[in-house]
């Protein structure tokens, strides 16, 4: 996954060679003005790179992708305030696990059917990596990373996987997989937390 790295930063340092910056129009509300940004970033950065192509569904699980001969890797395009103190979501867990890890496997895309893949260990034999692009608003300063190397991710029992800030550790395969794990089981300890309050005695 070497070289979906060096083009995600190749990416990267075309942005902030050549930076965005966020054009707010008084006639739409903040999130009609994002989407709009976010589609002038999107082509943008498509028009530049021939290894790119943008998401053609609201529901794929990239904003685009970036392709390496035949695999095409998600990203994820965040604009987000220098302001910005809260966390911010990356995509829905069950879909990135099914992708991360059982994507030629017949697993169903929920909770249930990605913890009993792992139980049974269905995993298959190539992890995938998700890509993520952050666009600073104010600045149009980029920087990003991949799901796998993140150094933290935070965990919510209502948006699964958060980051705050981007920094990307090296792992091996195996490490990056228990990563994920380890933090996959730790938001479903915290979705179970108000049953389990329940059934205290």
């Amino acid at each position: 996954m070497k070289r979906f790295y060096n083009k995600l930063d190749r990416i990267i340092r075309y942005m902030n060679n050549n930076p965005y910056i966020y054009s707010h129009n008084s006639n739409y509300e903040g999130r009609i003005n994002s989407l709009l940004s976010e589609s002038e970033v999107l082509n943008k950065i498509n028009n530049r790179f021939s290894y790119v192509s943008l998401s053609k569904n609201k529901r794929d699980l990239g904003d685009f992708y970036i392709h390496h001969g035949i695999k095409k890797f998600p990203v994820n395009l965040k604009l987000i305030s220098e302001n910005n103190k809260s966390c911010n979501n990356i995509v829905g867990l069950p879909r990135v696990m099914k992708y991360l890890f059982f994507e030629d496997q017949k697993v169903p895309i929920s909770y249930l059917g990605i913890s009993k893949a792992i139980k049974n260990n269905k995993f298959s034999k190539r992890v995938n990596d998700y890509g993520i692009l952050v666009l600073v608003k104010e600045t149009g300063y980029a920087y990003g990373g991949s799901l796998l190397r993140l150094k933290k991710i935070t965990t919510n029992p209502t948006n699964g996987f958060q980051f705050k800030e981007i920094d990307n550790v090296h792992r091996n395969k195996n490490q990056s997989k228990q990563f994920i794990l380890d933090n996959y089981i730790c938001v479903l300890k915290k979705r179970a937390e108000p049953y389990m309050m329940l059934e205290q005695k």
